[in-house]
């Protein structure tokens, strides 16, 4: 007769039924699923992807996402070269026109006027009343200038819908890293992550080009070669005493 097992509990069915089920999945567990321990890979792929938010190239891609200064400065080239500022222009020909004529001194003998270089170069043209004549809109809007304005507003509307669908693909991709832990893939879940972290930043180093490379962080310190010339303003060249 076997020996009844300390575990057991004669006369109880239901918990012998419910050990024989934990027998059964602890089996399965090790024995079908075959559970191995974590290898040094699966152990470097967890590490990183634990430390995944302080790694550099995460970072240069949530640093691109809040950074638009090279956008902020083409924006403010495009609007200083469109057309130059024109207030002020008639109020200032006026002031010149009555400084002229403030300045004419007459002779009390030859009532002429005094042998001046500026006076003699410029003539009556100083203190003429024409004016200026004003400004046609339609020509201004056939100008070439105005074509070439037309332009640079198209060129840089097309940049900015750019740049705007490359940061809204990429605040998708940097949300996906996080939905892309899958419990059910145990610990290659983790390299999974990783791989699909490097293909997207490859896909931004692409597809970002040289946009990536104005927007990135600059160091906060200054680096020179001392076999090189001396910078400009540097006192490392004065020799000393």
């Amino acid at each position: 007769m076997a020996k009844p097992s300390p575990w057991t509990q004669s006369g109880d069915p239901d918990y012998e039924e419910q050990v024989q089920e934990a027998v059964t999945l602890i089996e399965e567990w090790h024995g079908s699923s075959k559970f191995k321990p974590l290898t040094p890979i699966t152990s470097a792929f967890r590490q990183k992807d634990v430390a995944i938010g302080g790694d550099p190239k995460f970072r240069e891609m949530s640093h691109f996402l809040t950074s638009y200064t090279h956008q902020e400065r083409l924006v403010g080239m495009h609007h200083g070269d469109v057309s130059p500022r024109k207030d002020g222009i008639d109020s200032m020909n006026r002031r010149v026109r009555s400084l002229a004529h403030d300045a004419k001194v007459e002779s009390p003998t030859h009532r002429s006027f005094p042998s001046s270089p500026r006076f003699a170069m410029a003539g009556s043209s100083i203190t003429g009343a024409v004016a200026a004549a004003p400004s046609n809109p339609s020509s201004d809007a056939d100008s070439p200038r105005a074509s070439q304005a037309l332009g640079l507003d198209a060129e840089l509307n097309r940049r900015l819908k750019w740049r705007e669908e490359l940061d809204r693909n990429l605040r998708r991709l940097m949300t996906d890293v996080e939905l892309g832990r899958d419990p059910n893939m145990k610990h290659y879940g983790h390299k999974m992550v990783c791989e699909q972290f490097e293909k997207r930043y490859d896909w931004f180093k692409d597809c970002g080009d040289k946009e990536v490379l104005k927007e990135q962080k600059g160091p906060p310190f200054v680096r020179y070669d001392p076999a090189k010339p001396v910078m400009a303003g540097s006192t490392r060249g004065i020799p000393k005493n």
